[in-house]
């Protein structure tokens, strides 16, 4: 408990009211817990074999009172709840004086005496431990039974929107092999509202690919179309039949191929050149939108239809594969989040390892 903080911010007189407050609370809590439990007649009977004494003196004199008793309780709830309430409003806490109830609606409803609202009680317990967190007086995030409570209600979220997530996906995997609507949903209201962002990104990737690996792959491109002039030259029967000519028939194939050959490399280095250059970006938009535009739209090419059903089911596949690996267990062994990463990592490689064996 830290007093110092309490002190700084002027709230010891405040802690002290909570303090007293949770304290008649848990007795009040603990009082109704008691009774409710004698009314199950296994632990009468249990309470009566170890204790007669003291069962007899409650039976006969605290039970008749109880509902007495418990008004004793909530009358000097609601004096709190009332004194609170007058405070609240002498500095204007709220921006309507009635606005307070509405605020600590489960004060005012667990003073009702009635077994389903004095549950409510509880609340008031959590409110004030809240306040204490808020001021510095204690710190609820270092207690071990409130963060086994957060870690198991994770694993409970967790395992629960896993099983939500892997369902919703499988049922738009089986939408997508039936042929429902739901590509052409994608492709209308998704992806052709961001055909120009998409057409713009592509044609900056087919720029910088062309300009980035054209230096690399210059030699490979000549050698391959040189060979490929070199077989068209050599089956072509105009070029075969300058051979014939006498003495210089041979020289003049000769200059006649290396002549097409450096024409032929200079025309494609250009073009390969030219598309790479910002200059020709209108250009290279207009042909992949053009290519874009054939993709969204190609409904009668079933082969293209099949290609992109079989892509969105793998797609999902290997998201349901790695929603489905426990990374509340991965977490719990990893030293610090890089680890946890690592292991995520290696455990999806093995899953997918595994199913496709």
């Amino acid at each position: 408990m830290n007093f110092g903080a309490i002190r700084r911010q002027g709230q010891l007189g405040v802690f002290l009211v909570d303090l007293t407050m949770v304290l008649l609370l848990v007795v009040n809590l603990g009082f109704i817990l008691f009774d409710s439990l004698l009314a199950f007649g296994w632990f009468g009977n249990a309470l009566l074999a170890a204790a007669p004494d003291f069962t007899r003196w409650y039976y006969s004199t605290v039970a008749p009172h109880f509902l007495f008793i418990d008004l004793l309780f909530i009358s000097v709830f609601l004096l709190e709840f009332l004194i609170r309430w007058g405070i609240a409003v002498w500095v204007k806490r709220h921006h309507r004086w009635f606005f307070f109830p509405f605020v600590h609606w489960y004060d005012l409803i667990g003073l009702v005496p009635l077994a389903g609202f004095r549950i409510l009680r509880l609340l008031r317990i959590v409110s004030i431990i809240l306040r204490l967190q808020r001021v510095g007086a204690i710190d609820i995030t270092s207690w071990l039974l409130l963060r086994t409570l957060i870690k198991y209600y994770g694993i409970l979220i967790q395992e629960l929107t896993d099983r939500v997530t892997i369902n919703i996906l499988s049922r738009l995997q089986g939408e997508a092999r039936n042929g429902t609507p739901v590509l052409e949903h994608i492709i209308d209201e998704v992806v052709v509202p961001r055909q120009d962002d998409l057409v713009e990104w592509l044609s900056k990737r087919v720029e910088q690919s062309l300009g980035r690996n054209f230096d690399t792959y210059e030699a490979q491109l000549k050698r391959y179309v040189n060979h490929r002039l070199h077989t068209a030259i050599k089956v072509n029967r105009d070029v075969a039949r300058m051979e014939s000519i006498p003495v210089l028939g041979k020289q003049v194939r000769v200059t006649v191929e290396k002549t097409v050959t450096d024409i032929v490399n200079r025309v494609v280095s250009d073009t390969l050149q030219d598309l790479a250059s910002v200059h020709n970006r209108i250009f290279v938009n207009e042909v992949v939108h053009i290519v874009f535009e054939s993709i969204a739209r190609s409904e009668s090419d079933d082969k293209l239809a099949d290609t992109v059903v079989l892509t969105i089911t793998e797609a999902i596949d290997i998201v349901k594969k790695h929603v489905a690996i426990k990374q509340w267990q991965i977490r719990d062994s990893a030293a610090d989040e890089e680890e946890f990463r690592r292991l995520l990592r290696d455990e999806f490689m093995r899953v997918a390892a595994s199913d496709q064996r």
